[in-house]
């Protein structure tokens, strides 16, 4: 009776652990080339079939062989064959990995079973980005990995890459239009990841290549096991480059002025705010303020040099809200 009872218990827990985790998207992961005219051919089917799946994470890499005049590897050529050569497919376009698995190569490139597959999937991991825009050739990305159920995963690869979503122009194979095309790694390390019901957050500035359309640049993470396993991936929405921000929600008023000259001043008065953190445009910290329930703080911006900074507030719960001020003398 004993032993079925803590059978049950075992179920109950692992059913309850298990329902915690969210659904994992599908990371396909496209090498192609622009001077591979079977890439021209089977790109357009390749396109159809993973359209219908609301889930697909796609980006496309372009490795410099076998055909190195493609101008798409050429802005990033060490980056674009890096990734290829981690799959051991250098040498051969177009080829095709799903969630860190390999897809033998194939007419139509990735069948509907593949992505079917895949489309029932869960993860302890859910991802957050934000995008900003800074100044008129700059933009600032934060990341944000929760782990939202119990795992025994604690550490992981963890790729955070810029792509454009849609690049027009008319190839040597004669396509025409190219999707969500790599540009660039913010990140690519193993990093240690949060236990459950804790997170970990990453931040970046880069500036923006005058090659690339910045109202196309989106940002996709990529959570990757030892063993090649895509855990979980996210990509964001395009960059609002009108205003400098992508749909997020902005905290209420607190900071000012903006721009500061002398002072920065938080307004705290309803208690909601647990801490401050500052930073550059490169994502380095430079001031970490506690609240500790004041109700108005005045920071001394003398010491800061003149430009951009994001600021992170954190509520009591700790959910995080991203400002952009300046600092202007």
């Amino acid at each position: 009776m004993k032993q079925k009872l803590l059978t049950a218990f075992y179920i109950l827990f692992s059913s309850f652990a298990f329902a915690q985790q969210v659904p994992k998207n599908i990371l396909v992961e496209h090498f192609t080339n622009t001077y591979c005219s079977v890439c021209a051919n089977k790109n357009p089917t390749f396109y159809n079939t993973i359209a219908p799946y609301s889930k697909v994470v796609h980006v496309a890499f372009h490795p410099s062989s076998p055909y190195a005049g493609c101008p798409l590897n050429q802005h990033n050529m060490s980056e674009n064959d890096a990734r290829t050569n981690f799959y051991s497919l250098y040498g051969g376009t177009p080829r095709i990995v799903v969630n860190g698995t390999v897809v033998p190569s194939s007419s139509n490139l990735i069948s509907n079973i593949a992505l079917d597959t895949q489309n029932n999937s869960t993860s302890p991991f859910d991802i957050n980005i934000e995008q900003f825009q800074v100044g008129n050739d700059s933009m600032y990305t934060v990341v944000t990995i929760h782990t939202v159920a119990v795992t025994s995963v604690t550490s992981a690869n963890v790729l955070i890459l810029l792509a454009e979503e849609t690049i027009n122009f008319n190839s040597q194979n004669g396509e025409t239009v190219h999707h969500d095309v790599f540009r660039k790694f913010l990140n690519n390390t193993n990093e240690q990841l949060a236990l459950n019901g804790a997170s970990v957050t990453f931040s970046f500035g880069s500036i923006l290549d005058q090659e690339w359309t910045p109202s196309e640049l989106t940002t996709t993470v990529i959570v990757q096991a030892a063993n090649k396993e895509v855990l979980q991936s996210e990509q964001s929405d395009k960059l609002d480059f009108s205003t400098g921000i992508s749909l997020t929600t902005i905290i209420a008023e607190v900071l000012y002025p903006n721009p500061a000259k002398d002072f920065l001043y938080i307004d705290n008065k309803e208690q909601l705010i647990n801490k401050i953190e500052i930073y550059s445009i490169i994502g380095s910290l430079v001031q970490r303020i506690e609240l500790d329930h004041r109700a108005k703080v005045k920071i001394p911006v003398n010491d800061y040099k003149e430009g951009s900074y994001i600021v992170r507030i954190y509520d009591l719960d700790n959910k995080v809200y991203t400002r952009k001020i300046v600092v202007d003398f």
